[in-house]
């Protein structure tokens, strides 16, 4: 006969019970009303077999009175112990309403019986009695031979199922186990393990059909539930399986591989095997693995605990750049393998979904990535998204023959938080600029491109990740607006710069860069600079910028600005350098400058500013204008001042209060430039200026 699935488990008539008997107690035999829904198995039910009338079940004992059933298959078709489970049983009730029973099995080899073993149902099949939606199905529970004690290999020809009583405990805390038979009242009932007493309706299990699952079928390894959590059916492929969803269902994959393309155009939950543990845990088992894709098509969707591998991208925001969708989640997935040139492992962009319109609450979450092998490929790029969280990835893009390397690229969207996680790119050598920057770009982009989009990046949380291995740490692109920006208590490490704002050549649509915190992040290993501001033409603007409180491991600048003398730099700024050589640059209003160790420039422009150049032979520049630089450190015998000449001012010694500063002044308009403090104006000479 053909096979036949319930419940999720698969079987055929050779794998079910042949014969029965009553061994002890009371029982009645039951009618499914309409009847059973797989007609072919009349003959094979247990009421059959025991009661003489097909396509009934077999009710045992009841609240006082146990009873026991003995049920065999025909000689050498028992089911044998090996991976997984070996054998199902089906019993009728009501939805959430699984009656109890304990079950012990007969070794083929010695013909003794083990201890009865309770367990759990595994899953609910409404469809298989009576028809669908009426409120009874049968429950499945299945067993391994293991939980016996039989060894791999053993086979079984009968099995004993014994109703329980509300007396009846088990030997292990999580309600399943052996069971203890007791015929007087214990203060551990097995009821109470359940967290509900048993009923009379609880205590007459009608025990339907028992099946070896070795023999001639397997469970399904993709089983969907609606949104009562009760089983709709056994599919063969996940697209059907889709198709039969309706909102709010969950598909179950098991492990194994999914060679197939599949559009998700209603809201569920997908679940792989290792649902529950990061991609990179060791912990994790067989894999649910997907040769192919996944392309939203509508909101509430998760992907949880699958593995990936594609040519092109494994999970896309749409079939085009049109459409947008809100309330996605991906976590715990393995993305191993991603081949093509160009491509990303998951995209919201690019031409698949993205829309300018905006999606909202995105989390991807406890994924690893890795085996990319394509040039100017990228582990995701998520566009136009306000809510988006990306947290506790691991990544891993560091093949040295793929050129054009990217990690995570973030466009025009809002409250993001970027937290958490590892992204290496595999660059240790930084000797040659442009072969490091053709290598590896960036582990993170803040892109913020004028494609239409409703809003710009803006309220940005970037904190606790490990970024190491590319041209740049962090880099924000500069056509729009970016504003609220947090990057805090990060490690950057094997970088050409830790962290780039407004990158690339300036255009006509040029934004600004404002409120932007830089603290408490660790730098080491750092090529050029830890932070840098580049200020190429058209010129970028930037306003109210705070860098401090870094920890830099070796001599690199802390901060540097590409293409200074031409900056636009507004608001209140604090800039802290490193004990590397600083290019510490401020702008029209009141800024700070604090040099620390090596030779600095320190430029605080227009304003009242503060300039603090530490040990080195630091640079102060003088600004011809409105406010004054006030330096805290000047050391005649070491530092200099900048953009004018010895001649171009009057160096005058403070009088009163001011006695022991030395005041720099406009020798044309007498206007003062600079404030030096605890320094003599007759120590300062030609010399001094550069």
């Amino acid at each position: 006969m053909a096979t036949v699935t319930i419940a999720g488990f698969t079987f055929d008539e050779t794998d079910l019970v042949t014969d029965g008997s009553i061994i002890d107690g009371a029982s009645r035999t039951l009618f499914f009303g309409s009847g059973l829904q797989s007609p072919e198995l009349l003959d094979n039910t247990v009421g059959s077999l025991v009661g003489g009338s097909n396509g009934q079940s077999i009710a045992l004992g009841n609240l006082f009175n146990r009873s026991t059933i003995e049920l065999t298959w025909d000689t050498g078709l028992g089911p044998v112990n090996q991976a997984g489970d070996d054998f199902v049983v089906f019993e009728n009730g009501f939805a959430r309403a699984p009656e109890d029973y304990a079950v012990a099995v007969r070794s083929s080899t010695t013909g003794e019986f083990t201890p009865f073993r309770y367990e759990f149902f595994d899953s609910y099949d409404e469809t298989a009695v009576n028809g669908p939606a009426d409120g009874t199905g049968l429950f499945a529970t299945a067993f391994d031979l293991s939980d016996f004690g039989l060894a791999a290999g053993d086979a079984i020809d009968a099995i004993r199922i014994v109703s329980l009583l509300n007396t009846d405990t088990v030997d292990s805390a999580d309600g399943q186990g052996v069971v203890n038979f007791n015929e007087t009242h214990h203060t551990n009932l097995l009821g109470d393990l359940f967290d509900r007493p048993l009923s009379i309706g609880k205590s007459d299990p009608d025990i339907t059909l028992v099946a070896g699952l070795n023999g001639g079928g397997v469970r399904s390894r993709l089983q969907l539930f609606d949104a009562d959590n009760n089983l709709v059916g056994g599919f063969s492929s996940i697209q059907a399986a889709v198709d039969a969803t309706a909102d709010g269902y969950t598909l179950l994959a098991a492990a194994g591989t999914y060679n197939e393309d599949v559009t998700l155009d209603k809201s569920l939950t997908l679940i792989g095997a290792n649902f529950g543990l990061a991609g990179n845990d060791a912990a994790r088992g067989a894999e649910s693995i997907l040769e192919g894709s996944f392309t939203l098509a509508d909101d509430d969707i998760s992907i949880l605990g699958f593995e990936f591998t594609n040519d092109t991208a494994a999970i896309r925001g749409g079939s085009d750049s049109s459409v947008n969708f809100n309330n996605i989640t991906i976590a715990f997935n393995d993305f191993v393998g991603l081949s093509n040139n160009n491509q990303t492992f998951i995209t919201n962009g690019f031409g698949t979904g993205g829309g300018i319109a905006g999606g909202a609450n995105w989390s991807i979450t406890d994924n690893s990535f890795e085996g990319i092998t394509g040039n100017d490929a990228s582990i995701m790029r998520i566009d136009n998204v306000d809510g988006l969280l990306i947290a506790d990835n691991v990544a891993v893009h560091d093949d040295a023959a793929a050129l054009g390397r990217r990690g995570i690229q973030i466009d025009n969207s809002q409250n993001v938080e970027v937290i958490g996680n590892v992204v290496d790119l595999g660059v240790t050598d930084f000797s040659d600029e442009a072969a490091a920057f053709t290598a590896a770009r960036y582990n993170l982009q803040l892109s913020l491109d004028v494609d239409g989009s409703a809003s710009s990046t803006a309220n940005v949380t970037i904190a606790d990740n490990t970024f190491s291995g590319a041209y740049d740490g962090i880099v924000t692109l500069d056509d729009r607006d970016l504003s609220a920006v947090d990057i805090v208590d990060n490690s950057f490490s094997q970088a050409f710069y830790g962290i780039r704002l407004a990158a690339a050549e300036g255009t006509p649509a040029q934004g600004t860069q404002s409120d932007i915190e830089i603290s408490g992040n660790r730098f080491d290993a750092i090529a050029a600079a830890a932070v840098a501001f580049d200020h190429r033409q058209p010129t970028e603007a930037f306003a109210d910028i705070v860098v401090e409180n870094n920890t830099f491991s070796g001599e690199f600048a802390g901060v540097t600005h590409i293409s200074g003398d031409q900056r636009s730099l507004a608001g209140t700024n604090t800039f802290e350098g490193s004990d590397g050589n600083d290019n510490l640059l401020g702008g029209t209003d009141d800024d700070t400058l604090f040099g620390f160790g090596g030779n600095d420039l320190l430029d605080g422009g227009a304003g009242n500013n503060t300039a603090v150049g530490g040990d080195g032979i630091d640079t102060f520049g003088l600004f011809d204008g409105a406010g004054l630089t006030t330096v805290l450190d000047f050391d005649p015998a070491v530092d200099k001042l900048t953009n004018a000449t010895f001649f171009d001012v009057i160096l005058a010694q403070g009088t009163g209060v001011e006695v022991r500063n030395t005041f720099v002044l406009n020798a044309t308009s007498f206007d003062a430039m600079a404030k030096l403090l605890l320094t003599d104006a007759v120590d300062i000479t030609a010399a001094n200026f550069v």
